[in-house]
C-alpha cells in the first residue's frame, strides 16, 4: 500500500494551511455578519512577550494558534515575530 508519507516540515506546512483557512473563514464569516463592526481593541507588546502570549491572553477562546493567525491578518503580519513597544489590533473574538 502506496500511501502518502509526509515529512515533520510537510505537516507542519499542511498544519499552517488549514489554520490559516480555518481562520480566514473565521474572519470572513465574522465580517458578514457583523454589520457595523466594532473597533479592535489595541495592546502594546511587553519586553520578552510573544505573540503567542498575547493570542493566549486576549482571545482565550481561540486556539493560540488560531488567535496567532487572527492577530496577524488584522495587522498585515507575515510572520510572528513582535518587539516590545509595537501596538496590535486585536480582532474582536
Amino acid at each position: 500500500m502506496g500511501g502518502l508519507r509526509l515529512t515533520r516540515r510537510g505537516r507542519l506546512a499542511l498544519v499552517v494551511l488549514v489554520v490559516s483557512l480555518m481562520a480566514a473563514l473565521g474572519v470572513l464569516t465574522g465580517l458578514r455578519s457583523a454589520g457595523a463592526a466594532e473597533p479592535a481593541r489595541v495592546v502594546t507588546v511587553e519586553a520578552g512577550q510573544t505573540l503567542s502570549q498575547i493570542a493566549a491572553a486576549e482571545l482565550p477562546d481561540y486556539s493560540i494558534s488560531a488567535g496567532i493567525v487572527a492577530i496577524q491578518l488584522e495587522n498585515g503580519l507575515s510572520t510572528a515575530q513582535v518587539s516590545a513597544g509595537q501596538r496590535l489590533m486585536i480582532p474582536e473574538g
